[in-house]
């Protein structure tokens, strides 16, 4: 396992911005002083100052010394504003490689950046407003519906005009908790909604410009693969400053227990239960449609594929949606200039990747070492191929 000294994590603590433009081009370099091949992808928005946007991919083959058809998955900025952190983690640990020999043993895939319009102007959501981790639905879910108690809630959600500074949100939404309970009001809220395409959590109408690349892509970026393990980071849900890997809640129990055996210094977490050797305890109170890992299990992209959200804890759940809530109404409502606009930008930021150096040090090194542990398992060349998941 890698070990980082204190010193070393400061400095990367110092280094974590929040910028896509220097957050890419460190990647980048990094990649390529690692031997990827690299492969971008732009999309059509551009970025501030006219800059040029694109989810790069980075590719490395193995050294030869771990069994073949054993790769490790690496992703970062699905929901864009998280996109610093996990761009921090990549590129911290491509630059690292040479002291990670199960790293160097196997194929790697470093998909940075997959919402660079959200990474770029500091949103979750990409150029079409798509929440993308409720965009992946599974073939015959139709792109609609919302759930069970959004219309009571969708008028609170979505306001027509930008929040004032002093908003009652937080505290209407503290009413609707005690009214219903926090498992319903989350449900409602961040579950995924296929009507309204300017509120929060809108999962889209059709598949995604991500989720049409992933599907043409992913195969031929992960190659002939035995065992794969995808590490998607994010944060904004969970403890201040403690890793989880959420897991989707149909995996078997034994897979479950799978995680838990490898990832042991980390709580393992489904929507229904909470695996962990230490730490402090959390639980997952809602499900979600559209997830990308969820669609990866199912399309069978490896004979055996094994997906989790390397999740990072950050601040309570009412305040980061009071903040996505924000955030939205000034990106539909308030010119980019503007100070309702700037504000719900820094917040959100503060949000997702908080400037605290203690948070930042803590996670970076979480993030470093829960990829170490993907590769060591992806290595282990005693390690078993589980066969695939029956199709629903």
């Amino acid at each position: 396992m890698i070990r980082t000294h204190e010193s070393a994590l400061e400095e990367e603590a110092r280094r974590l911005t929040t910028d896509y433009r220097t957050s890419r081009a460190r990647f980048r370099a990094a990649a390529f002083a690692a031997g990827c091949d690299i492969e971008s992808l732009p999309i059509e928005r551009r970025g501030p100052d006219d800059q040029v946007l694109a989810t790069d991919i980075a590719i490395r083959g193995g050294d030869g010394s771990a069994p073949d058809g054993r790769t490790l998955i690496v992703s970062s900025g699905l929901h864009g504003v998280e996109g610093g952190f996990g761009s921090a983690v990549q590129s911290a640990a491509l630059e690292r490689i040479d002291s990670m020999p199960s790293l160097r043993a196997i194929r790697t895939v470093w998909i940075h950046a997959a919402n660079p319009f959200g990474f770029a102007l500091g949103r979750r959501f990409d150029q079409e407003n798509i929440d993308l981790n409720r965009n992946f639905l599974l073939a015959g879910d139709p792109y609609d519906g919302v759930p069970d108690g959004y219309d009571r809630l969708a008028p609170l959600l979505i306001p027509e005009r930008p929040a004032g500074r002093f908003d009652l949100f937080g505290l209407r939404m503290a009413g609707e908790v005690i009214r219903s309970g926090f498992a319903a009001v989350a449900n409602a809220s961040v579950g995924g909604q296929y009507r309204d395409a300017r509120g929060l959590f809108f999962g889209g109408f059709s598949p995604s410009d991500w989720h049409r690349r992933c599907r043409e892509r992913m195969c031929d970026w992960i190659g002939p693969t035995e065992l794969a393990i995808h590490l998607d980071l994010h944060t904004g849900f969970g403890p201040w400053g403690v890793g989880q890997l959420l897991l989707d809640a149909t995996v078997e129990r034994s897979e479950v227990e799978r995680w838990r055996a490898r990832f042991g210094s980390f709580p393992v977490i489904t929507s229904e239960r909470v695996e962990q050797s230490g730490g402090e305890k959390v639980a997952a109170v809602y499900t979600t449609r559209g997830d990308w890992g969820r669609w990866s299990l199912e399309e069978r992209l490896a004979d055996d594929y094994r997906y989790a959200c390397f999740e990072f804890g950050t601040y309570r759940p009412l305040k980061v949606l009071a903040g996505l809530r924000a955030e939205n109404a000034a990106f539909h409502h308030a010119e980019t200039t503007s100070p309702a606009a700037r504000r719900s930008r820094r917040r959100l930021e503060e949000l997702f990747v908080p400037a605290s150096l203690d948070w930042r040090r803590r996670v970076l090194g979480q993030g470093l070492e829960g990829i170490a542990l993907g590769a060591a398992q992806a290595a282990d060349s005693r390690e078993p191929i589980m066969p695939p998941r029956p199709l629903p």
